[in-house]
């Protein structure tokens, strides 16, 4: 949790919280990246290929499973 707030989200907790929150909407995992990619990857600049990245939807793809 402390990694993707650190390393995905700027330190900003509240952002995180959020994007949980609006996740919980979703009903499928690749709806789910997609909101990601558009609402937080691009303004935080993500590199789609880093740990932190793969650990995250890692995380999320087990909820949908």
């Amino acid at each position: 949790r402390y990694m993707f707030i650190k390393d995905l989200f700027r330190n900003d907790k509240n952002e995180f919280e959020n994007a949980l929150y609006e996740l919980e909407d979703f009903t499928n995992f690749d709806e789910s990246v997609e909101f990601l990619v558009q609402g937080y990857a691009k303004h935080n600049e993500w590199d789609m290929q880093s740990d932190e990245v793969k650990e995250f939807l890692k995380v999320l793809f087990r909820r949908f499973r």
